[in-house]
């Protein structure tokens, strides 16, 4: 029996500390946005009955990690602007100086494997703004989210007890949709579309043959589609992949909601002017054909 409670010591010694119950436990969130990795790594406290936290366990003029024990962290893989201030890509540690009731500071400091009770002092290379918090309906335990989300960017929200902050965040495309002027004069004008089967022959079972309007306007290069393609609007955009190659940007509500980077449209450009296009798909299968039409001549617009 003796040897029996032995082994059960020494097990329990034996077992990992990060599977201990913690009061505030750990926590991870993520979110991609075209290609960007946002992480947000916090400990979650929680309210447990205290009857007030900002102000109370909080106190105003402190320097805080939202969050418990280690320091909550971000860490971005490319560039962003967090709501409105450049954010180099790597790892930080997140504070904020709950100034008053009504203005905090957020602090974004490069030393990131810190103690809570580690607060940084103002130093350069710390990136720092004003936020004002805003009440919300009561949150049990500390929560990170990403609440909004768009082909852009979204929102980063923190919210704890009675109040949370929102960060509104923009990425860099992957894929911008801008064309030199230079490159799409001689592509502009009306295509004759026909799509085609693996085999060759011509696909009218899933896709009609089509006319497509190739248009620059506002620095991009837009198909409009007839009868249309996808999705809400009759345009995409024509997203450069490598001169006169482009993929498919579809639009909703005026914004780029997918880039198809599996259709390559390739012009075919002879003596400044393209005489038509071909549409690749996977393994360089080709799907489907363009010719351009006689007239109307070309569809500039500013």
């Amino acid at each position: 029996m003796r040897a029996a409670f032995a082994v059960l010591a020494l097990t329990i010694a034996a077992a990992p500390l990060d599977a201990q119950i913690r009061a505030s436990e750990r926590a991870r969130v993520s979110q991609v946005v075209d290609g960007t990795t946002i992480t947000i790594d916090y400990a979650r406290p929680r309210v447990r009955g205290r009857p007030v936290i900002f102000g109370g366990e909080v106190h105003w003029g402190e320097v805080w990690t939202p969050g418990a024990n280690m320091a909550t962290t971000l860490q971005v893989d490319r560039d962003i602007v967090l709501d409105g201030h450049p954010v180099p890509k790597g790892k930080y540690s997140v504070w904020m100086a709950l100034d008053s009731a009504t203005r905090w500071t957020m602090v974004l400091d490069t030393v990131w494997e810190k103690y809570h009770e580690e607060r940084p002092p103002v130093r350069g290379g710390q990136i720092r703004w004003p936020i004002t918090p805003a009440s919300t309906a009561p949150t049990e335990a500390l929560t990170w989210s990403f609440p909004a989300i768009s082909s852009t960017g979204g929102t980063i929200r923190m919210a704890w007890a009675d109040r949370s902050v929102d960060l509104p965040y923009r990425v860099a495309p992957s894929h911008p949709v801008t064309t030199p002027s230079a490159e799409a004069e001689p592509l502009i004008g009306r295509y004759a579309m026909t799509w085609l089967k693996p085999d060759g022959t011509v696909e009218k079972n899933w896709w009609p043959d089509q006319t497509v309007e190739v248009f620059y306007e506002k620095g991009a290069l837009l198909a409009r589609w007839a009868p249309k393609l996808w999705g809400p609007d009759d345009r995409t955009y024509l997203v450069r992949m490598a001169p006169a190659w482009f993929a498919l940007g579809f639009i909703e509500q005026g914004e780029v909601v997918d880039v198809l980077t599996e259709w390559v449209f390739e012009f075919d450009v002879v003596n400044g002017r393209a005489r038509g296009f071909e549409v690749r798909g996977e393994r360089d299968v080709l799907m489907g054909r363009g010719v351009l039409t006689p007239s109307p001549r070309r569809v500039k617009r500013k």
